[in-house]
């Protein structure tokens, strides 16, 4: 008993900042702040934006953007980290950031990329490009005519490779792999030479099987026999393959309920006004109510009560999936598992 007293001390003693924290970007009228996810304001807002934290539990930086008040009022970028703090300046007329942790990419219209340490705000490399990939410090630069491909490693010494060049994954880390079309060679973040690896194949999304393709045909043709097509959309999977759910519009009453693929309805209420997919997002379907919008999913389920101006998608490459404009004039994100990080003063719940 007293081990179990002791532990639970030694929880309540530790920090929150011990645990990964999850800190997303919100705004009020205009001005980016930063808030965790559990609607606890961690920056309050003052600048022009701020972008979201590429994989926000263990990504500790983003970018941020305000006017250049030293200049000519244009509008700059840097790296903010999870704290609010200030770690590169603003001073960037494109900078980008993909969650590697160890660089910020500078790019101007003369197609040429700067490599920014984050850690000292300077810059490292720079060159013309056409692309360029990065993961967990590694970074490697394609040359904007031909084939030759920059790598950089950690003390920053540049190495070039003429042929393909990727970055390939371990079990705890990541390293280069260099081709010439015939032969591999692989590298680590040092610029050690890598001996014994063995790349993994992709795995590639399955594609439909004829008995699978035929009851979704079914499916949706029985739909349409008992509704009528011209007054269903369907909503299909993130793949276009199958229909996860239909929205039907009464022909007569002008009403609208969400349909199951079996024709059952899911969802519906007697004051909803419009109701519509949401590109790239299968999972979420919205509806206004009154002058306001929420979010239901292709199962049924309210995530998100109407009471939102105005709801965009986000990029899916995030742990995240929308940007919900509340009527209280605050904006933050909403989560897969439908919470809405916003702060407590914006009156949602």
């Amino acid at each position: 008993m007293k081990l179990y007293y002791w532990a639970f001390l030694l929880f309540q003693l530790i920090p929150v900042t011990a645990f990964p924290q999850r800190v997303y970007p919100y705004s009020y009228h205009n001005k980016y702040g930063l808030i965790d996810d559990h609607r606890r304001i961690v920056l309050e807002p003052k600048h022009k934006r701020i972008e979201l934290f590429p994989a926000p539990s263990d990504n500790p930086y983003t970018v941020f953007s305000e006017y250049d008040t030293k200049g000519d009022g244009d509008v700059v970028s840097g790296i903010i980290d999870k704290k609010g703090k200030v770690v590169v300046p603003a001073r960037f007329t494109k900078l980008e950031y993909d969650g590697n942790k160890k660089y910020a990419f500078s790019i101007n219209s003369f197609n040429t990329i700067e490599v920014i340490d984050i850690l000292t705000g300077k810059g490292i490399h720079k060159q013309t490009y056409s692309n360029y990939v990065s993961k967990e410090g590694l970074v490697v630069i394609r040359e904007q005519d031909g084939d030759t491909h920059t790598m950089i490693f950690q003390d920053h010494t540049i190495r070039q490779h003429k042929g393909y060049v990727n970055i390939v994954p371990t079990y705890d880390s990541y390293y280069y792999e260099c081709s010439d079309g015939k032969t591999f060679i692989y590298y680590d973040i040092d610029g050690k030479l890598v001996k014994g690896y063995s790349p993994g194949g992709e795995v590639e999304m399955a594609d439909m099987s004829d008995n699978d393709r035929k009851k979704n045909d079914d499916l949706w043709n029985d739909l349409k026999e008992k509704f009528g097509e011209t007054s269903l959309t369907p909503v299909l999977d993130d793949y276009k393959r199958f229909i996860t759910c239909a929205i039907y519009k009464d022909p007569a009453s002008g009403k609208y309920k969400l349909l199951n693929p079996e024709g059952q309805v899911i969802f519906e209420d007697e004051e909803v006004t419009a109701m519509s997919g949401m590109n790239d997002h299968a999972m979420y379907i919205q509806f206004k109510k009154g002058d306001y919008w929420g979010i239901v999913t292709y199962m049924g389920d309210v995530y998100f009560k109407p009471e939102f101006n105005n709801i965009k998608v986000l990029s899916k490459g995030y742990r995240h999936a929308l940007w919900l404009e509340h009527r209280s004039g605050y904006s933050g994100v909403g989560t897969l598992s439908g919470l809405a990080i916003l702060p407590k003063e914006s009156g949602y719940h």
